[in-house]
């Protein structure tokens, strides 16, 4: 609704973790599979409130507002099928981003805000943190 009363009631990590479970499932008997992923930048340039919205790369190469998302779908060789596997929307503005210059800088002792040191010490412990470099979500 336009008053924000009506929130989703989808679940973006249930339905990741209900794919790839399906997949795993679908898919355990084969011998060779393929994998294909792709990062894409969805862009939202006239957005200015959305939840976590990030910077991205336009199509010129300018920066502007989005989301970047990471699709991947396997290929059975046997059967000649896809069937997608993960859909993630990241966001570079999410509590657990670190990019990858402070992620750099924390490995050699040169972050001074002791608080923000907890907080990817956390996050790295937990194994639940994404960066520029890739996603790690278990």
């Amino acid at each position: 609704m336009i008053d924000g009363s009506l929130k989703s009631i989808l679940d973006d990590k249930k339905i990741k973790k209900a794919l790839i479970k399906n997949s795993v499932e679908k898919l355990k008997g084969n011998k060779r599979l393929y994998i294909f992923s792709d990062h894409s930048d969805n862009r939202k340039p006239y957005s200015k409130k959305l939840e976590n919205l990030g910077k991205v790369r336009d199509l010129n190469g300018n920066i502007t507002n989005g989301y970047t998302t990471l699709g991947s779908i396997i290929l059975d060789e046997n059967k000649k099928e896809l069937t997608l596997s993960n859909i993630s929307v990241q966001s570079n503005k999410e509590p657990n981003f670190i990019t990858k210059k402070e992620l750099k800088d924390y490995e050699n002792n040169k972050i001074k805000d002791t608080k923000r040191v907890k907080e990817i010490e956390k996050l790295i412990e937990d194994n639940n943190y994404q960066n520029d470099i890739a996603y790690f979500f278990y």
